[in-house]
């Protein structure tokens, strides 16, 4: 009696394993309750053979406009969009083309994609727009971009409540914080857990950008935007 209510609580255990694996894909609410259903009816013989299948199937891939505008390559973009590739579809991790091209920090990729109708507003996986990777890469080149004319939020928060003021801060990124306070971003924001950027950069230790957020505190910092 005792082994065979092991083997129930393994075989429990691993259900929830695989519910667990595909509850962050952006479809799975809509199958929720048939996919509970579908996983506690498989004999424990399939449990390992559709872990992996739900695990890898279901998770976007990169196209290779995604891998070109990660790596630079605006000849391989151009035709990608000369082809008709869709600019705004999601790759891996949720991120678009916009995503990589400016994690990458890639400006005249940013310009391109935006002149051919990219979306700023699309969340990766994190809930991070393009500027929120633009904050956390530092470009303030690419950032520019992005928020000329307005065509960003500049106090856009990821699911955790982090404006690009939090993710610049954490990240010790000075110019691009400077940058971010001196074109209207709240300095002051909240994140979900009632942090601000100030309290994230006092959680690292990064004392330029305590600074920038707090005159008083901390030591100075010789950060100036071109």
């Amino acid at each position: 009696m005792q082994s065979l209510k092991v083997e129930l609580s393994r075989q429990f255990e691993i259900r929830k394993k695989i519910l667990k694996s595909v509850s962050s894909q952006s479809d799975y609410f809509q199958y929720r309750v048939p996919l509970i259903k579908y996983v506690y009816q498989l004999p424990y013989s399939n449990l390992f053979e559709t872990f992996v299948s739900l695990l890898y199937k279901r998770m976007p891939k990169d196209l290779p406009i995604h891998k070109f505008c990660g790596k630079g390559d605006l000849s391989g973009v151009e035709d990608e969009i000369e082809n008709g590739t869709d600019i705004n579809i999601h790759g891996a991790q949720q991120r678009t083309c916009l995503h990589k091209a400016v994690g990458g920090g890639h400006a005249d990729i940013v310009d391109l994609l935006l002149k051919n109708g990219a979306k700023t507003d699309s969340l990766d996986k994190g809930g991070k727009t393009a500027l929120h990777w633009a904050a956390l890469t530092g470009s303030i080149e690419c950032i520019k971009i992005l928020m000329d004319p307005g065509k960003s939020d500049i106090n856009a928060k990821t699911k955790l409540g982090a404006t690009a003021c939090h993710l610049a801060a954490e990240d010790d990124k000075c110019e691009m914080l400077t940058w971010l306070i001196e074109n209207g971003a709240d300095a002051d924001s909240l994140n979900n857990k009632g942090l601000t950027p100030y309290d994230k950069a006092k959680a690292k230790g990064h004392k330029n950008c305590m600074k920038i957020l707090r005159p008083n505190s901390g030591s100075g910092c010789a950060c100036a935007v071109q």
